[in-house]
């Protein structure tokens, strides 16, 4: 794949000076560009400002926002000074790791932008230039690069105290629209979402404006290895994206609408120039380069990638420690753990539900990872008595489904995390009243090896 833009977030390069090149508020008033009709910056649109972390965000929302004639163009941002009086009313907000503007995705305004821009007229390329070759340059690139999508993060992520404030959470359903009208104009582009997360998390409100079906590739950036300074890692957010962000992005990319989740770590840290000697090969990796692969690869089948902070380093690092052979799958959890940055309090290994009504039967389970994905989950149904896990055990089975439905449960989202809520679930039809039945599910990777719980649940009919 080629190298793609960035799209989404904070970013409008347009022209030599930008606000992504570090013009001022007061410089970028003088350009047409960034001025347009001169409605903006917009605020959340929501009644009840200033607005109260995590608040429903309705369907109908008003994806442009409400104007509050600053004299900037309508896609910037100022809800960081409604929310906390951080910044100046009227003027957009600058997000202080690239020195640009907010802006929100949902705006038609900003998709006209980043359609039109040409390297000629504005020194960057725009949408239509990258991907198709009748058009400016005509590069008739792979496709589109969204980095970053945190704009659309909860309220309740950042405050007034952080350098990086972000109080964008009512833009959800705009970006969501933005990544949807990208996937359909382009059809035949590869689209990569970095980050966001939320989006495919069901106790967030974000999770009702999936990007799913709309994105190829989700790339799960600073994964466990960050591009920081200080520290090669933070354990406490290490364990938070391992046994609650990734269960549930994973449990998202296998379903029949989904993705594949790419993962980048970086070889910084106090030892960062001799991680960048492993990444070459001039010397030998260290336990801390091993374990990421181990992580990201082995355990989880993230497609990975390792280099430096400026993304620059070339090689084929993981290539050459990842394992030859996939291991069977092994359970996981999107069941929240108890105590924030630490393990979930065990893997819910096969079925986890099993009720009959009716003559239906309707199981749960939760997701199951390996380095061979997608990961598919076969159905053992037996009457009359448990199974005999020495034999084979779709020969004794009285019902078979080689590969469940993985479609959303109607009960997947929710506002807080339930004991019994499932990323899947599926009901077969044909139990007999007065009868029992032992029920079994077995997680399946893409080399058709089987993991061998015996975890079964007796149902009546």
């Amino acid at each position: 794949m080629h190298r793609m833009m960035c799209c989404c977030s904070a970013i409008f390069r347009s022209g030599r000076t930008s606000a992504r090149n570090g013009l001022t508020p007061e410089q970028m008033k003088k350009d047409k560009r960034f001025v347009q009709d001169g409605s903006g910056p917009a605020v959340d649109p929501r009644a009840g400002g200033p607005y109260p972390n995590g608040a429903p965000i309705p369907a109908d929302i008003n994806q442009n926002g409400k104007m509050t004639h600053g004299g900037y163009a309508p896609f910037y941002l100022n809800d960081n000074f409604l929310a906390n009086k951080t910044g100046k009313k009227g003027v957009p907000e600058f997000n202080a790791n690239f020195n640009s503007a907010f802006v929100n995705p949902g705006h038609p305004a900003w998709y006209k932008a980043l359609s039109d821009m040409t390297i000629k007229n504005d020194t960057v390329s725009g949408i239509r230039e990258i991907v198709t070759s009748g058009y400016g340059a005509g590069y008739g690139l792979d496709g589109l690069f969204l980095d970053t999508l945190e704009t659309s993060a909860p309220n309740s992520w950042t405050s007034a105290t952080d350098a990086n404030q972000s109080e964008f959470e009512w833009t959800a359903p705009g970006t969501q629209a933005f990544v949807r009208k990208l996937a359909n104009d382009y059809p035949s582009s590869l689209i990569v979402g970095n980050r966001g997360l939320f989006f495919y998390t069901p106790e967030l409100p974000m999770y009702l404006y999936t990007l799913r079906p709309y994105v190829d590739f989700v790339l799960f950036e600073s994964y466990r290895l960050d591009s920081g300074a200080s520290q090669n890692f933070n354990p406490q957010v290490f364990n938070d994206n391992k046994y609650n962000y990734a269960q549930k992005l994973l449990a998202e990319a296998d379903r029949p609408d989904g993705f594949r989740v790419l993962s980048l770590g970086y070889a910084e840290g106090p030892d960062g120039a001799k991680l960048k000697q492993m990444l070459s090969g001039k010397t030998a990796p260290s336990k801390l380069l091993l374990d990421d692969v181990d992580e990201t690869v082995s355990q989880m089948g993230m497609l990975h990638y390792m280099t430096n902070q400026l993304v620059s380093s070339v090689n084929t690092f993981v290539l050459d420690h990842m394992p030859k052979a996939a291991k069977p799958p092994a359970w996981g959890s999107t069941k929240l753990p108890s105590v924030w940055g630490q393990p979930y309090d065990a893997p819910r290994i096969g079925v986890q539900s099993a009720e009959v009504q009716d003559g239906t039967l309707t199981v749960g389970w939760d997701v199951a990872h390996s380095m061979a994905r997608p990961i598919s989950y076969s159905l053992y149904v037996k009457e009359g008595k448990p199974f005999d896990y020495a034999a084979d055990l779709k020969g004794q089975s009285t019902m078979f489904v080689d590969a469940l439905p993985l479609n959303v449960p109607a009960a997947y989202r929710a506002t807080t995390d339930a004991a019994q809520r499932f990323p899947y679930k599926a009901s077969i039809k044909g139990i007999e009243a007065g009868k029992t039945y032992y029920v079994l599910i077995r997680a399946r990777n893409a080399k058709g090896q089987y993991e061998a719980n015996q975890h079964a649940i007796e149902v009546r009919g």
